[in-house]
């Protein structure tokens, strides 16, 4: 088994992300809405895990049993899967044990993305392909975004932040920090006291800084108008 495994490994096939089929004469292609288990659904669920591979020829148990599926359709499903994806999956027959497997090589989503099957994005839970849960997609969407409230607000100045607003917010830093004095703190400048918060972006005011702390006025002008 060790061995089948580091094989496996040299071709790129790490364990967690790699799902075995028996297929010992052939296996779904595009499978149906309500048949997931296919190799569409399979690239779809593997590439929304960052890529992996379905090895056709080995059970669940990572017996390698063989399997006859035919070389001839390699093309035609590389073409079928790319047209619903747009994953360019490879795929190659080996030899382990003088018993044949296919490896399906499925590359990973993109940033900010998820493949679908079916119109329907897919994740693995065990054995199973599920409905990816309304958190993944939110997690998924959420990736490569610019973080607005991050950012510095252009023409700020220190300024634009509200004296009340900072003393209130001393007050709620001293609970979350108690090994601190209010003396201390009420000692920081507005600089110094936003430093701590993470409010500032190289030393400048954020978005954040004006909409908790800001004047009515600025937090107008600066991002309401």
């Amino acid at each position: 088994m060790e061995k089948f495994e580091n094989f496996l490994n040299t071709l790129g096939c790490e364990d967690e992300h790699t799902e075995f089929k028996e297929a010992k004469n052939n296996f779904e292609i595009l499978g149906k809405p309500d048949n997931k288990k296919s190799i569409y659904g399979y690239s779809v669920a593997l590439g929304n895990e960052g890529g992996g591979c379905l090895v056709l020829g080995v059970d669940d148990k990572k017996n390698i049993v063989g399997t006859n599926f035919p070389k001839e359709s390699f093309r035609s499903i590389k073409e079928d899967v790319f047209k619903r994806t747009g994953q360019k999956i490879d795929i190659e027959e080996k030899f382990f044990d003088n018993k044949r497997i296919v490896i399906i090589r499925i590359p990973g989503r993109p940033v900010g993305q998820y493949f679908t099957f079916y119109d329907t994005p897919l994740m693995r839970v065990g054995q199973q392909l599920v409905v990816m849960s309304q958190e993944q997609q939110k997690k998924i969407f959420s990736e490569g975004q610019v973080d607005w409230t991050g950012q510095v607000a252009k023409n700020a100045s220190f300024d634009d932040i509200d004296d009340n607003a900072i003393l209130l917010a001393k007050s709620n830093f001293l609970v979350k920090h108690p090994g601190l004095s209010m003396e201390e703190i009420n000692d920081w400048s507005k600089k110094v006291f936003l430093g701590k918060a993470g409010l500032l972006n190289d030393g400048k005011i954020t978005n954040a800084a004006l909409i908790l702390l800001g004047k009515q006025e600025s937090r107008t002008y600066y991002y309401l108008k």
